[in-house]
């Protein structure tokens, strides 16, 4: 039996591979995004977690806003 479940990645490759399988994947830029969508989180505090993520995690988040 095949069970798929939705998971988070940051890797490209993986999410592709999943949606070539009809697995919802989800990166940190969507998950961003969704907060900040929902009204969970306003635009300016997603900015600072961006902003907080790329200097201590060394990460490079894309252009959340136009996806």
């Amino acid at each position: 039996m095949n069970i798929l479940c939705d998971f988070l990645t940051n890797d490209k490759l993986a999410k592709e591979f999943a949606k070539e399988y009809g697995v919802e994947a989800w990166d940190i830029p969507d998950i961003l995004k969704a907060l900040w969508a929902s009204g969970v989180k306003s635009k300016e505090e997603i900015k600072k977690i961006i902003s907080e993520m790329e200097r201590k995690d060394r990460m490079i988040i894309q252009d959340i806003w136009s996806k």
